[in-house]
């Protein structure tokens, strides 16, 4: 058999030395974290993120596994060095075309990196050669993905040929052999090494039936087997990464943290990030005995309580988000972007979602202590880049898009018919299919941009609504302009109501005036105004006579009735111009100076005087 030494094999052509990773990983001192789950956990995303793991989604690497024919391979087969290097560099060659420009990654520096820790951690012996199933397991496990998915995957790799859905004993130890050399990879062998008695640690019964709903809910189970709490960690931290938390670190005194924040539940307000909480950092009276919470998000008081609102209520807005998506994606046509079927990998319990530890081991980490994960649904889809729940969301659009295409052509492209009886499109209609493609992508960025520029003005104006909210002044201040507009338009109603009033009574007497013979109605509920005259006068016979042609003129009575009436005009001009005076000022008051009320009052009053002199020569020609 042919020796193949990893050291002694370049990289690229131009005389590139692949990286070391067991050196360059002693230099982080990640051996000073006192927990042996979290020590395992940043190595092996130190290890990760070194070769760009992180990037690549778990579908990505199913792909590559069809590609090259290890579906069809048995999972104690083995592949040497050169097959394996093809595997991991169609890999990346497939990453760059997904990422922009701006990040590419080195496609020869990663594969030959990652190739050289694979066959040092799986090869120890350098024989060049690495069975399929360790290929699988350590792709699998390091690259980007929910965990349930990446465990049904595995699961499936673990039943029989016959199909009944049963996990065969002697592939899950074989499988659990080969996870566990990732620990032994980093030097943490001693802590999570496998040993003969491991897999009863997690299955007791060898003869037990167990299918995969109870595989994958055994292995996120609450806590989990001793031997893989460093696996659902692994996922958490790269999920937490990014997290920002606006408060201090106790010891540091940091003025903010990201990823793990731990809160002590005897000390009030001691907080501590999660590097001082790793290396055991503290301050009096806080003791690193007490009872930790570990927190992966940061909520405020009023986010908490009306997170706890809403689960109280039994808000369903996020099931009908997932009963939306799911009708969409069953009308939707069967061809996806994807080459990929995902159908038989993920299962109807992938939509469930996955449980996470809560404790790490006491044996082996020292002080037992207690966690509390918040973690959110959306931090558990993957990473920012390649998330699934992007992908999603992308090929849901796309299959939405090719659905519209396709039944326009249906309904105005011409077919031709073969001789094998198969519909085909002509050929000048191939064009046409790539102009509906180039409308498709069009499409899909034009929704893009729409959906970006909606969370933008929802974020504004949920900004401005907070803005009002935390002002208590500007607050008061809307609540005292409400008041004063109530008041200011009852007012204007009694005004009004008093201005109609008046114009009748004005209306009845120009009637009287202009045609003594005629009988007015009396105005009901008038305003009172002040006169010489009682009513019963004025409605009476005498009226008709003051005014009559027929009377002579030099007669007493009838001049002092004339004098009366016209009295009466005059009284009842100076009380329309004071009401006229008083709704000028009254609308105009927060807008116009005082004196545009008197002016228009005074514009009344010669009005009113003008029309009571007219009335006046009037009665004088009649006299």
């Amino acid at each position: 058999m042919d020796i193949f030494t990893p050291g002694s094999r370049s990289a690229d052509p131009s005389g590139f030395q692949p990286v070391d990773l067991s050196s360059q990983m002693k230099l982080h001192n990640f051996d000073s974290i006192r927990f042996a789950t979290y020590r395992t956990a940043c190595k092996l995303r130190f290890i990760q993120k070194s070769c760009n793991l992180h990037y690549v989604d778990l579908w990505n690497i199913i792909e590559a596994f069809r590609e090259h024919g290890l579906n069809a391979m048995d999972l104690n087969a083995e592949i040497n060095a050169s097959k394996l290097e093809s595997i991991i560099a169609s890999i990346f060659y497939q990453l760059n075309k997904r990422l922009p420009t701006t990040r590419q990654i080195l496609e020869s520096e990663t594969t030959n990196t990652l190739l050289l820790w694979i066959l040092t951690a799986f090869d120890p012996a350098s024989y060049g050669r690495v069975k399929v199933l360790a290929v699988k397991v350590v792709l699998c496990t390091l690259c980007c993905g929910r965990l349930r998915d990446k465990l049904e995957y595995v699961f499936k790799q673990m039943v029989s040929d016959s199909g009944s859905g049963v996990m065969i004993w002697s592939r899950f130890v074989d499988w659990l052999k080969e996870v566990l050399t990732l620990p032994t990879a980093v030097y943490e062998g001693p802590s999570f090494g496998y040993t003969d008695s491991v897999p009863r640690s997690v299955f007791t019964d060898p003869g037990r039936t167990v299918n995969q709903a109870e595989f994958v809910d055994c292995l996120l189970s609450d806590p989990g087997p001793q031997c893989l709490l460093w696996l659902p960690l692994l996922h958490r931290m790269a999920n937490v990464e990014s997290v920002f938390h606006p408060v201090e670190c106790s010891f540091c005194k940091v003025q903010s943290m990201m990823g793990f924040r731990y809160r002590c539940q005897q000390c009030p307000g001691y907080q501590l990030c999660q590097s001082c909480f790793w290396h055991g950092h503290s301050t009096p009276p806080h003791s690193n005995q007490h009872e930790m919470k570990e927190y992966t998000s940061w909520k405020s008081t009023a986010k908490q309580l009306s997170h706890s609102l809403r689960k109280n209520l039994g808000c369903v807005q996020t099931s009908r988000k997932l009963a939306r998506h799911s009708s969409l994606s069953a009308t939707s046509s069967p061809a996806t972007e994807r080459p990929l079927d995902l159908g038989h990998i993920a299962g109807a319990q992938s939509r469930h979602p996955a449980p996470v530890l809560n404790q790490p081991p006491s044996a082996l980490d020292g002080p037992a202590t207690t966690y509390d994960h918040k973690t959110d649904e959306s931090n558990r889809l993957g990473e920012a880049s390649n998330s699934s729940a992007f992908d999603s969301e992308h090929t849901v659009i796309a299959k939405f898009a090719k659905k519209l295409s396709e039944t326009k052509l249906s309904e105005g492209t011409p077919h031709v018919r073969t001789g094998s009886n198969e519909l085909k499109m002509a050929p000048h209609n191939i064009m046409d299919g790539l102009g509906n493609k180039q409308l498709q992508r069009q499409l899909i960025v034009e929704l893009e941009q729409k959906n970006r520029d909606i969370m933008n003005e929802i974020a504004k104006l949920r900004e401005e609504q907070e803005s009002i909210k935390n002002n208590p002044t500007l607050v008061a201040e809307l609540r005292l302009l409400r008041q004063r507009k109530d008041e200011l338009e009852h007012r204007m109603d009694t005004l009004q109501g008093s201005r109609r009033e008046l114009t009748n009574q004005l209306e009845a007497l120009l009637k009287l005036l202009k045609n003594p013979s005629a009988s007015v109605a009396p105005v009901s509920n008038a305003v009172v105004v002040p006169t010489t005259t009682d009513a019963s006068q004025l409605m009476s016979g005498n009226i008709s006579r003051a005014f009559n042609r027929s009377t002579p003129p030099d007669t007493t009575d009838t001049r002092r009735l004339r004098e009366r009436l016209f009295a009466d005009a005059d009284s009842i001009t100076v009380a329309m111009a004071a009401l006229v005076d008083g709704i000028n000022s009254s609308s105009t008051s927060s807008q116009q100076p005082s004196s545009s009320g008197d002016v228009t009052a005074a514009a009344s009053r010669q009005r009113f005087a003008g029309s009571s002199n007219a009335h006046a020569v009037e009665v004088n020609n009649i006299n």
